[in-house]
């Protein structure tokens, strides 16, 4: 008879026995053993258990796992991310200002769908954060200074958030480049009665950037106002019959920004800094981790 089958179910006994004590004592050092025991080279018996797979395999065995398979791409966590990613990872501590960095992950994002969208955080009356999505509308220069610009609406809650307590935080994920800038800072409204002339100035110039459809939002009328105008009455596009823009209702605010601190990750190789406003310079901080 062949004897076949039975190195077969050798073959089977060994790959599963070496599964069982990879996940106990770990897959490279078993699959040495096993190869210099002569039975087979240790990638083969490694490539066999990381196809299995069990549950109980350490977090850095699964995480390989995972990375190989196609399967489960949101299964990935931020550190998988740093391991995946194909672009050469930079040398050196390479400290330079949060603003020449994020100037260059901008520049390298530009192309990338919904690449301006941050998530802001204010607090409310109780002290508890309240985060959302914003769109970034680019610096503003102003008493030399550089605040981040956004707009939002005098009606909702954020904007009282900020007049009772104007900290605020924002986070911006760059996907393409992997890096991640969380900057802190005070948050500033700029309305129509601002005694500020530049930054009312910055307003009314935010506005005419906007699309047609953007708005037309700040013309709508709250669900409990009475008289609350059909779309019909809506200026179309916020612009005159002429075409041109309206000025910007009163309710429309330019909303500001002013970082004082930044920490900057790069998931490439893991370098963190925090760049702290003193004065009117910055100090760099590399952070460990």
């Amino acid at each position: 008879p062949s004897p076949a089958p039975s190195c077969s179910r050798t073959v089977l006994v060994i790959v599963m026995v070496l599964g069982f004590c990879g996940g106990l004592w770990g897959v490279p050092r078993v699959t040495s053993l096993w190869a210099n025991a002569g039975i087979a080279s240790a990638s083969a018996l490694r490539a066999a258990a990381v196809r299995q797979a069990p549950l109980w395999m350490t977090p850095q065995h699964q995480t390989s796992v995972v990375r190989n398979s196609a399967e489960d791409p949101y299964a990935l966590g931020m550190g998988d991310i740093a391991a995946s990613d194909e672009e050469s990872r930079p040398n050196g501590l390479e400290v330079k200002p949060w603003m020449v960095r994020i100037d260059k992950s901008i520049a390298k994002s530009r192309k990338t769908k919904g690449g301006n969208y941050v998530q802001l955080a204010t607090v409310d009356e109780h002290g508890r954060p309240r985060v959302r999505t914003v769109v970034f509308r680019g610096f503003l220069e102003h008493g030399g200074r550089v605040a981040m610009k956004m707009i939002t609406d005098a009606r909702s809650d954020k904007v009282t958030q900020i007049g009772k307590n104007n900290a605020g935080e924002m986070v911006w994920w760059f996907f393409k480049s992997s890096e991640q800038y969380r900057v802190s800072g005070t948050l500033q409204v700029v309305g129509p009665t601002d005694p500020d002339v530049d930054l009312d100035i910055a307003r009314m110039q935010q506005w005419s950037k906007l699309t047609d459809a953007a708005r037309e939002q700040f013309y709508w009328l709250d669900a409990d106002v009475p008289g609350r105008k059909s779309k019909a009455d809506i200026p179309d596009g916020g612009r005159d019959k002429d075409g041109n823009v309206l000025p910007p209702p009163d309710n429309f605010l330019l909303m500001l920004l002013w970082p004082e601190d930044v920490d900057y990750l790069r998931l490439r190789d893991n370098y963190r800094q925090v760049d702290r406003k003193a004065g009117d310079e910055w100090d760099i901080t590399p952070v460990f981790p």
